[in-house]
Order: structure tokens, then sequence, then C-alpha cells
């Protein structure tokens, strides 16, 4: 497939381009959730949980396999074993007033086309973006922390939240 400039426009490209895009790529994602909710006295509660996840990339033509370890030399198939996990506590009084706490720690495989794409246009920046099959798998760590108040027909909540990213996946020029 061949990307023509476009005739006007800021972000409009030079010359005529090849898009490639990597044929026959295939994803194969198996989980397990786990969770449960413990009473610890009448007023609190404490819910742990868990994913595994068992995540494989495989690109399957020869066509695709050679253009892309032409740009990656070795093999492009990939496979993530990921998990997330979390734990909250909860105070809940029989009264409108609640509070919650929340601590999690959670992991992304890149997308397919964030592994195996190439000129990967990006419309809203005008970039084009290449993936790559070695990108390390995305992680973070949250926190939550919610203070609510609930009536009839009124209901308030002040939540506080915190995100801090590892190897964060984002394009860059």
């Amino acid at each position: 497939m061949t990307m023509y400039p476009d005739s006007g426009g800021a972000m409009s490209m030079p010359m005529p381009m090849p898009m490639l895009r990597i044929p026959d790529v295939q994803r194969t994602v198996g989980g397990l959730d786990i969770s449960d909710e413990i009473r610890l006295g009448d007023l609190w509660r404490l819910t742990p949980g868990v994913r595994a996840e068992y995540n494989r990339s495989s690109v399957f033509s020869a066509e695709g396999k050679d253009t892309l370890t032409s740009i990656y030399p070795g093999n492009p198939d990939k496979t993530n074993w990921l998990y997330n996990a979390f734990v909250q506590l909860g105070y809940h009084t029989s009264s409108a007033f609640s509070f919650d706490l929340k601590l999690a720690r959670g992991m992304r495989a890149p997308t397919i086309k964030e592994a195996y794409d190439l000129y990967l246009y990006n419309q809203v920046d005008g970039y084009d973006y290449v993936g790559n099959p070695a990108i390390r798998t995305e992680k973070s760590f949250n926190g939550e922390l919610n203070f609510s108040y609930k009536r009839k027909n009124f209901d308030a909540v002040i939540r506080g939240f915190s995100y801090f990213f590892q190897d964060y996946l984002a394009g860059f020029v």
C-alpha cells in the first residue's frame, strides 16, 4: 500500500511513501481472575485480588517474518506472563459515610501495533511510528483513596488517586 501526500495542510507528507503492515500476526491470551471479600467485623472489609495472564504474540507468515527480521533480528514471536494484583480496605458504617483505600500493581503487554506495525501513522501528532517486537511490558503502581457520603437521592465522593509507571509505552520522534 502507498500513502500519497495531501495536497495541502501543515501535516502533509512531502512525497509518496510505502505503508507497511505486518501480515498474519495473532495474539493468544489466557487469564485467570481471583478475588475475595473478607469481612473484618461489621464495618471493615478487605478485598484482595489477582489476575494472572499468558499473552503470546506470533507472526505466522513467512513474508511477515522476513519483513520484520530485516529490521529487527531474531525471532519476532513473543510471550509475556503478566499479573495484576490489588488489595482494597473499606470501612462502611450503617450511616451514610464510608472510606476505601486501594493499592494495585498492574502490567500491560504492548499492543500488536506497538510491537509489529511498520510506518504506523498517528493522526494526532502527524508522525509515523515503527513497532518494536522487543519492547518491554508496561508496569504501574496505583493508589486510590475514597471518602463517600450517600443519602437517598444524593451521593458525594472525594477521590484521590496516584499512578507511577515503569517502562511506559509511548512513541518518540
